[in-house]
Parts: structure tokens; C-alpha cells; sequence
């Protein structure tokens, strides 16, 4: 009965060696874990933002883009000419402007003639656009 007794205790203390080291290696596996994801959410803004430069660059050389920058194009021109034209015909209310509201023959589009007052100025024909933008 006593060799019983070694014996199991013995083996009792196998176990514990095995259980404590076995706990050792969990908590080394929890202690790198732990640190792999404290790393990874330190890179977490740097790849947000980096994404976000890339989005915008993409968007920048986009045909959308393209789009949006020739619409502002003509009307900040328009609106350019149109303020201009009111200046002159307030400043020389004498002058006959109304050759500025006619389309050349080499202009596509419709004429957008009309009277020139400071009230309301004449609508200038959109410039000639690109080809390769305006099939977009």
C-alpha cells in the first residue's frame, strides 16, 4: 500500500509539473497575442489614413472627377463673363455689346443671344470641351 501511495504521488506530481508548464505556455501564447493585436491597432490609423490618401487619389484620376472639374470650368468662365459684361455695361451704358452674345460659325452649340443689360447679362456658349471628357 505504501508503494501504492509513492507511486501516486509521483504521478500526482507529473501532472502538476505538466499543468504548470502547460499554464506557462498558455500564458506565453496570451502575452503574444496580446501583443500582436496592441501592434496591430497601433497600425490600425496609419492604414486608415493610408487608404484614405489612396481613395482620394483614385477619385483625382477618376473620369467623375474629370467631369466635375470641366462643369466648374464653364461656370466659373460664365460667371467670370457674365460679371464682366455687367461692369461694362454699366460703365458704358452706350455701347452696343450685343456682338458678344453671337455664335461663331465655328462654335458648336446654340446661340445663347440675348440683350445685354446689367440686369441680365447674356449666357455664353459653353467652351469646346475635350473629346476624350465629353464622351464620358
Amino acid at each position: 500500500m505504501a508503494l501504492e501511495v509513492v507511486g501516486l504521488r509521483e504521478a500526482l506530481e507529473r501532472e502538476r509539473q505538466t499543468s504548470a508548464e502547460q499554464k506557462a505556455a498558455l500564458e506565453e501564447m496570451v502575452r503574444r497575442a496580446e501583443a500582436e493585436v496592441a501592434n496591430m491597432a497601433e497600425q490600425i490609423p496609419t492604414l486608415v489614413s493610408e487608404a484614405r490618401g489612396q481613395a482620394v487619389e483614385e477619385f483625382k484620376a477618376s473620369t467623375e472627377m474629370k467631369k466635375l472639374k470641366v462643369e466648374f470650368a464653364r461656370a466659373a468662365f460664365n460667371k467670370g463673363f457674365e460679371l464682366c459684361q455687367e461692369k461694362m455695361v454699366a460703365k458704358f451704358p452706350e455701347l452696343d455689346l450685343s456682338f458678344l452674345d453671337e455664335a461663331s460659325e465655328d462654335e458648336a452649340g446654340p446661340s445663347t443671344a440675348v440683350a445685354a443689360t446689367a440686369d441680365h447679362p447674356p449666357k455664353v456658349p459653353s467652351p469646346p470641351v475635350d473629346p476624350e471628357v465629353q464622351d464620358l
